[in-house]
């Protein structure tokens, strides 16, 4: 794949001005954007600016719209203006409206994802545009479906990797975990209910599950799990999958409550959001200092090994 983000004839074309363009990556919300979306784009956008250079200006227009108006009129959810004389600074517009429908048909972290990957795709053209390259519409937008993907995963790989979502594979060794080590005993151990309408073939398999994570994983605290029908438990929680509370003693945890939504879901998306849920059980006793989207996204990456483990 060409590297079309980086700069190639650049230096020799801003060399034969008598006044250099401005330059620089700018992002610019509307009022009512999705708070999340503001904090999510931000960091994003910080990683870009440290990693590629922007000779000519280009501002990011971050909209509350659900769509934004294409050149040919198509109603999109991003677009790059390029401009008809080479070196003028241009802009990208981009629609996050639907933020909140997303994150109900998928997901908060798949929900943020989308919006990036629209992001790196817009920026795509707008290398294309720096290095003067020259393609037919169709695979101009090929190209920027791949790069922008490309790019998206190579950010990925470095908030994974860096103290924004920390080493996931510790989070469930509870190294640092003080005072709660004394409240550990041989009983304690993870429990299991079930409500009524639960398929019984579906939840011997769950109490397959449970007794393993109890051979492989170290649990300081009582947890109990609750698998449900219903989310009605669920509103006011900030996870996807459901709920985790706490029972304290001193200031410590002393039990803990797992609500699980299983409506609709297959036997592995059940397993998978138990691990999901137990991650941020581990993550409190271990007191990790994340951001919300960042405990999801080590969730999600916890979950994942876990069930490989489960698996193999």
């Amino acid at each position: 794949m060409r590297n079309i983000w980086y700069l190639n004839d650049w230096a020799k074309y801003v060399s034969g001005l008598e006044k250099k363009p401005k330059k620089g990556l700018y992002i610019k919300f509307e009022k009512n954007v999705p708070i999340p979306v503001r904090g999510f784009c931000l960091d994003f956008i910080k990683w870009v600016r440290k990693n590629f250079e922007f000779p000519i200006k280009v501002n990011i227009y971050v909209k509350e719209s659900y769509r934004v108006k294409a050149k040919d009129g198509e109603m999109v959810v991003g677009t790059f203006w390029r401009p008809s004389i080479y070196g003028t600074q241009t802009y990208i517009r981009l629609a996050t409206g639907d933020y909140y429908e997303l994150v109900k048909q998928r997901n908060e972290e798949q929900a943020m994802w989308m919006i990036l990957l629209t992001l790196s795709h817009e920026l795509t053209h707008y290398f294309q545009y720096i290095n003067k390259i020259s393609l037919t519409g169709l695979y101009e937008e090929r190209q920027a479906e791949k790069y922008g993907d490309y790019i998206l995963h190579q950010y990925d790989k470095f908030v994974f990797e860096s103290q924004l979502y920390g080493e996931h594979y510790t989070v469930w060794l509870m190294s640092p975990i003080k005072k709660n080590t004394a409240l550990c005993q041989d009983d304690m151990k993870i429990k299991l209910y079930f409500s009524k309408q639960i398929d019984k073939n579906i939840q011997k398999k769950c109490k397959d599950f449970v007794i393993w994570l109890n051979q492989e994983y170290f649990f300081t605290t009582k947890v109990n799990i609750h698998l449900m029908t219903t989310k009605c438990l669920f509103q006011d929680s900030k996870i996807d999958q459901g709920n985790v509370q706490y029972k304290m003693d001193d200031n410590f945890i002393s039990e803990c409550d797992v609500f699980v939504d299983i409506k609709g879901k297959e036997l592995q998306d059940i397993f998978h959001n138990i691990v999901y849920l137990l991650t941020f059980y581990h993550q409190t006793l271990n007191q990790i200092k994340l951001t919300d989207i960042g405990k999801k996204r080590q969730s999600t990456k916890c979950a994942t090994d876990v069930l490989k483990n489960y698996y193999l």
